[in-house]
């Protein structure tokens, strides 16, 4: 395997013919599908400079990035970037499955967790670097909001597909 180009944060590889991205200050990362008690799937829309777009997400971030938290737990940063993000708690997070991303580009791989016991604790928004918007969309009217969304001119991360299925 030969290194192409190291960044602060991506690693450009090259094993034989094939060339793909490798994540270097984290461990993977973690997303969250978060329904209200009202059946309201959360979900956050941030600019996304690699697509020119803002993209409608499940909570999410990397695990392992933050080196002051120490050898965090998929889990645990699972919980923390619900509530850092979207202002809101859950008691309890399932792990639904883990996997990469995008397995013919990057190596990253993400933990998908199902939140339960979800309540509303603050504002969210993101840490300081960050400008995240948080919205609550009933589960009837999601398909038709995504559209529109889309129509808009927001990108839809697909997890967000994922997270229908599982929509009370």
């Amino acid at each position: 395997m030969e290194i192409k180009y190291a960044g602060h944060f991506l690693r450009f590889v090259q094993d034989g013919k094939w060339e793909f991205a490798e994540r270097t200050n984290c461990d993977g990362a973690a997303a969250v599908i978060a329904f209200t008690e009202a059946g309201e799937l959360v979900l956050i829309r941030q600019y996304r400079p690699p697509v020119g777009s803002h993209a409608i997400e499940l909570p999410a971030g990397l695990v392992g990035d933050e080196k002051h938290l120490g050898e965090e737990e998929f889990v645990e940063a699972a919980k923390r970037e619900l509530e850092e993000e979207t202002g809101y708690h859950a008691d309890e997070l399932e792990l639904i499955g883990k996997g990469p991303t995008t397995p013919g580009l990057s190596s990253e791989t993400v933990h998908l967790y199902l939140a339960r016991k979800v309540r509303q604790v603050s504002e969210g928004g993101g840490v300081a670097n960050e400008s995240i918007e948080v919205f609550t969309v009933p589960g009837a009217e999601l398909a038709g909001w995504l559209m529109a969304r889309e129509a808009g001119g927001d990108v839809i991360d697909l997890k967000v597909h994922i997270a229908r299925a599982f929509l009370p």
